[in-house]
């Protein structure tokens, strides 16, 4: 039943029954194993978000699969 669920529909029922999460983009720099960032070339919504990743995670890495997402 999850999977047949909008992302839209998933965030919305998780906000009302976890309530707001804290932010934690400040607290990235405080993860110290190595993370593999992958983004789509394509995945517009996506490449910022990627880039501010692979920026505040001391041990990141980014790979852009070409021609790989979603033109928004």
């Amino acid at each position: 039943a999850i999977a047949a669920q909008t992302p839209h529909g998933i965030a919305n029922f998780a906000r009302r029954i976890a309530g707001p999460a804290s932010p934690v983009i400040d607290r990235l720099g405080e993860i110290d194993v190595p993370a593999l960032v992958i983004v789509g070339e394509k995945d517009d919504a996506y490449l910022r978000a990627a880039e501010v990743l692979e920026a505040r995670l001391p041990r990141a890495e980014r790979r852009t699969i070409a021609g790989a997402g979603l033109l928004q």
